[in-house]
């Protein structure tokens, strides 16, 4: 008897144990976290569209979170972690809000972001620098004084989507105005691109251009190659929100198909949203809207007409058959035939350019990771499945596995090596400054031997790298811009 009442007396405590906890914890939670939020925006800028960001937006990343937090999420909580960020990120949101319209707001603005003290250049030696730049020299002039816009109708005839191993034209990069700690990396990147076609360089506005100008100058990076077009964007991630460039098959004609962006947890992107639209004043070709809610990462050609994608879409576009896909790609892209993969377990992006990429027509580089590692099971069913089909020339496909970033300092990132930019005779592949990186760069050195492989840092993002950050342009309509 005793004991049984031992035992009760145990239970009853530990249940209001357990009360407790539950009862404080919110309060617990929301302290701790919002130091946390405070201390990490204060050291490094997470690359996101802060601008955009209320309380629906943030309570959907909260809600992604295990139950406990969930718990802890209430309006008070977000309107305070709302705070933080406008105290942390002014620099970034009134720029955003008030873009610089002037030579002086440029200044100023590098100035406030360090930018100046990086590129060794004073406030006024860098007004008077930028005050002499004529930004007409290396923008793009548009094609047209506006876009001809056929909204959610295919192409009138077929259509092919090249494969990226194809002759590129030039690479769109949306320049990284609100994060001035990747300026020094994407003038890299600007740099390699440039050294196998031009380099599109979006910025919102001829200020920002001459800003970019005098920061590359003073970097040593010639300006030959590349060209600006003043086309405001949220964030960098143009291989989502790009245009995609078709070939009319009669006749070689290009066309944009715009995707329409909505990435999930995110908010709703306006400017780059409006991305495809403007290219298609700047390059002169008519766009065509894809009914589709889906990100460019995920839309992978062979130039033959094989496409991989993840199934994620579905999960998107809830009213969209299997049978309506195929007929959308069909129209829109010259599909013949979709290998819809399933999408990786509690993966953030359902992009398939995470996992998977066409080294050619008949080779595949698939994601892989050790036994017991982050998706180790499903990497190897992919590899399997895949290597049991037949590519479009009709010979079994070579599956090559490259890896993804293991350490478990950065278990909340998604650091993969298959997401690299093959470019004409070059490949552009991401190093995070971990032991990984060597073994990356052997394995695309081994698989792809007629390329130069060459390294951009990509460590501030947790998930998403050169392949992401940029969007191919078929030579023939880069041809057709040339006098």
């Amino acid at each position: 008897m005793r004991k049984r009442g031992s035992a009760l007396t145990f239970l009853a405590g530990g249940a209001a144990g357990i009360a407790a906890v539950l009862w404080l914890w919110p309060e617990v939670f929301r302290t701790v976290f919002t130091a946390m939020a405070r201390r990490f925006l204060r050291r490094r800028v997470m690359p996101m569209p802060y601008h955009l960001l209320d309380k629906r937006t943030l309570r959907s990343f909260m809600h992604e979170a295990p139950p406990l937090v969930r718990l802890a999420v209430t309006d008070p909580f977000l309107e305070n972690i709302q705070s933080v960020i406008q105290e942390t990120q002014r620099t970034h949101l009134q720029a955003a809000q008030n873009p610089p319209a002037s030579d002086t707001a440029v200044v100023h603005y590098l100035a406030q972001t360090g930018l100046l003290e990086e590129i060794g250049l004073d406030t006024a030696t860098a007004l008077g620098e930028i005050r002499g730049l004529d930004a007409s020299l290396h923008h793009l002039q548009p094609k047209s004084p506006f876009t001809e816009y056929h909204g959610p109708t295919p192409p009138a005839a077929p259509v092919r989507l090249p494969g990226e191993f194809e002759p590129i034209g030039a690479v769109i990069l949306a320049w990284p105005v609100f994060y001035p700690y990747r300026w020094r990396w994407h003038a890299e990147f600007a740099a390699q691109v440039t050294t196998e076609a031009e380099a599109h360089i979006l910025v919102p506005n001829a200020f920002w251009q001459k800003g970019v100008e005098l920061y590359l100058r003073q970097r040593q990076i010639p300006l030959q190659g590349i060209r600006f077009l003043h086309i405001p964007t949220d964030d960098v991630w143009t291989r989502d929100y790009g245009p995609t460039v078709v070939l009319r098959e009669s006749d070689g004609q290009s066309l944009v198909i715009a995707n329409p962006y909505a990435p999930r947890l995110s908010p709703y992107t306006k400017s780059n949203n409006e991305v495809p639209l403007a290219l298609g004043r700047y390059y002169g070709v008519p766009v065509h809207r894809l009914p589709l809610v889906m990100e460019g990462g995920n839309i992978h050609s062979d130039g033959q007409g094989t496409f991989i994608l993840f199934d994620a879409t579905f999960a998107r576009n809830p009213d969209v058959s299997p049978d309506r896909l195929e007929d959308m790609f069909r129209r829109f892209f010259g599909a013949k035939r979709l290998i819809v993969l399933p999408t990786l377990t509690h993966e953030g992006t359902g992009h398939i350019d995470m996992a998977v990429k066409f080294l050619d027509v008949d080779s595949l580089l698939v994601a892989q990771s050790r036994p017991g590692q982050r998706w180790h099971g499903e990497f190897e069913a992919l590899a399997e499945q895949l290597g049991q089909m037949s590519s479009s020339s009709g010979r079994r496909y070579r599956i090559v596995r490259g890896p993804i970033v293991e350490d478990r300092r950065f278990q909340f990132h998604f650091w993969s090596y298959i997401n690299s930019l093959t470019l004409n005779s070059k490949v552009i592949i991401p190093r995070f400054g971990v032991e990984t990186d060597r073994l990356a760069q052997r394995i695309y050195q081994e698989h792809m031997p007629g390329y130069e492989i060459v390294a951009i840092d990509f460590r501030d993002f947790p998930v998403g790298a050169s392949h992401c950050q940029s969007k191919e342009v078929p030579l023939p309509l880069v041809l057709g811009l040339r006098p």
